[in-house]
């Protein structure tokens, strides 16, 4: 802002009441005297920003761009107008120039909180995390007791996978304001992102007694218990977030999810939102939670109606090609050939052997970790995907940037996987489970980083596998699985990586068949624990009574015994599946006719 009382004869105090209009957001009032201000001083720089200031408010940034030009030229060294400038430029698509404009009044102004603000919101909007940290620490260096940049500056760390830097930061931010509702949700989501579900079921109950009426808590308060396994105090939840919002649909999934038996008045409120106008997203919450409901019913027509629905309603606003995963899946065995293992036949980087399950998403990896975290040895860490993240460290491509890589940065990238899944395992168990079932992707680089790792791989009917993928919603991006075409291509990709990894490193993974567990859970678990080095202990078969947290789409279904309903599930409704069943023999996956 200008330094009003140095202009003589001017009018200082309508100026600055219009300023303090514009701060609180009482943008009539504002507007009008600027008008006013406007029929005597149309020049007057200050005068001329506020009209900027107004234009911008209203989106009108051509008009804003001809007012702030006129201010600018008068005072091109005002940093207040150059960052108004900077602002309408950004709006009007000018990017560039615009982040130009903002490192020149830093040049100049290198302690002005403002302008390391606007330039870190613009790099959080492109992912420019690592710079937008960097200006967010900068203003918080001039301004160490507010509560917004610190609330700022742990969102951006959350992004990077910083979360426990992220949670001191937000607690900081609770420290100076402790009302401040937007930083304790975000708080009780990092808490969730380290698996800290108790802190983050109590961060969200504090959010709650802030803000009663607020409904998003309630669910996310209910995933933490799910998680848990407390799922009818879950189920209560979303009950009450649904009493706060009606339409709520997202909470409509979330409670058809955790439950069979379904009230009449829960459908008839669903069916009647379904009847009425509504936006996609809120429709794909409603008929993935509709889907659901018909299935328990029995009503399979309709269940699948409806679960088509919700994929094309998802599908539809995904940027997503099939064929790149495809494409990818090919290049890793091109690159990880039987050449490629033979020239790295030497002696291993790592002695360790720690333990992955793998396998396509509900192909009862989340079953298999369960068991085996049942073990008194076993730590099941859920899914991690700290793989991708050394190799992204890396600055290696992948696959190609792993051939030749030294033998130093493998022992390296060996020992960093340890010290991470350590860090999750504070129990001390001998054996630490990770269960991100993708892992398969990576299956070359796991041998080549621990060629004494024990790999556990999941596999189910293709079908029921392909099906069960498109009756969920995942938390996760699973990009193949709202669509049955898709599904078919990259499960037939899959396949075919799989039955490579087989020829280049026989012996190397263990294969479990979902259909033999369930047919004969003891006999399987007892060959899968010796596989891992384990004795045979007989909780593993209770696994379902094992009180462990679990984030998963499983999570319900793991607090049950084992049941065989699960298994060729695909059958009821094959006159719908007729077009993936086709795909999937004609991909050549081992699927029998008929």
């Amino acid at each position: 802002m200008a330094d009003y009382n140095s202009a003589k004869g001017q009018p200082v105090d309508t100026i600055q009441q219009a300023y303090q209009y514009l701060a609180a957001e009482q943008f009539e009032q504002a507007e009008q005297l600027c008008q006013q201000l406007g029929k005597s001083y149309a020049r007057h720089p200050d005068v001329q920003h506020l009209q900027a200031l107004l234009f911008e408010q209203q989106g009108q940034f051509r008009q804003g761009m001809q007012a702030i030009q006129r201010a600018v030229k008068q005072q091109p060294d005002n940093p207040a107008y150059a960052l108004t400038l900077a602002r309408i430029q950004y709006g009007l698509g000018r990017r560039e120039a615009a982040e130009q404009n903002v490192v020149r009044v830093l040049n100049a102004h290198q302690k002005l909180v403002a302008a390391h603000t606007q330039l870190a919101g613009w790099l959080v909007q492109q992912q420019r995390y690592p710079e937008a940290e960097s200006h967010y620490r900068q203003a918080l260096d001039q301004q160490p007791d507010d509560a917004r940049l610190y609330n700022n500056l742990a969102t951006v760390l959350h992004e990077q996978k910083h979360y426990q830097q992220a949670i001191d930061c937000y607690q900081r931010a609770l420290a100076i304001q402790p009302d401040y509702l937007t930083a304790m949700v975000n708080l009780a989501n990092s808490q969730k992102s380290i698996e800290a579900y108790t802190d983050a079921a109590e961060t969200f109950r504090q959010a709650l007694k802030l803000n009663p009426e607020f409904a998003e808590p309630h669910i996310q308060l209910g995933e933490m218990l799910r998680y848990q396994g407390r799922i009818e105090e879950a189920a209560s939840e979303y009950r009450e977030a649904i009493g706060l919002r009606p339409n709520f649909t997202e909470a409509y999934r979330l409670l058809s999810a955790v439950q069979k038996d379904h009230q009449q008045t829960d459908i008839d409120a669903m069916e009647a939102l379904a009847a009425g106008p509504i936006g996609d997203n809120e429709n794909m919450h409603l008929q993935f939670a509709l889907a659901k409901v018909y299935e328990d019913r029995g009503d399979t027509d309709k269940a699948f109606q409806a679960m088509s629905r919700a994929n094309g309603l998802y599908r539809a606003r995904l940027d997503y090609d099939v064929q790149k995963d495809v494409d990818f899946m090919q290049r890793l065995m091109t690159v990880f050939d039987a050449d490629f293992f033979t020239g790295h036949a030497c002696e291993p980087v790592s002695d360790a052997a720690p333990l992955f399950i793998i396998g396509m998403p509900r192909s009862g990896t989340t079953l298999a970790e369960s068991i085996l975290s049942s073990h008194p040895r076993v730590f099941g860490a859920g899914e991690i995907g700290v793989l991708a993240e050394l190799v992204a460290a890396s600055g290696k491509s992948f696959p190609t940037g792993v051939v030749g890589m030294p033998q130093q940065a493998v022992a390296t990238m060996a020992a960093d996987y340890m010290a991470h899944m350590a860090r999750l395992n504070k129990t001390g168990k001998k054996l630490v489970v990770n269960k991100m079932p993708n892992n398969f992707l990576y299956l070359g680089l796991i041998y080549l980083l621990f060629p004494r790792a024990r790999v556990i791989h999941c596999r189910r009917d293709p079908v029921d596998t392909c099906l069960s993928c498109f009756k969920h919603y995942f938390i996760g991006p699973q990009p193949f699985a709202y669509d049955l075409m898709d599904l078919c291509h990259y499960y037939s990709a899959y396949q075919r990586l799989m039955a490579h990894w087989q020829a280049v490193l026989p012996g190397y993974i263990h294969e479990l068949r979902y259909e033999n567990l369930v047919q004969d859970p003891e006999q399987q678990i007892r060959q899968l624990l010796a596989y891992c080095g384990l004795e045979w202990d007989a909780r593993c078969l209770e696994f379902h009574r094992h009180k462990r947290q679990v984030r998963t789409a499983s999570s319900a279904q793991v607090r049950q015994p084992i049941y065989q309903s699960s298994a060729h599930a695909w059958e009821k409704y094959r006159q719908h599946l007729q077009p993936l069943i086709q795909c999937l023999q004609g991909e050549s996956t081992g699927l029998s006719s008929g």
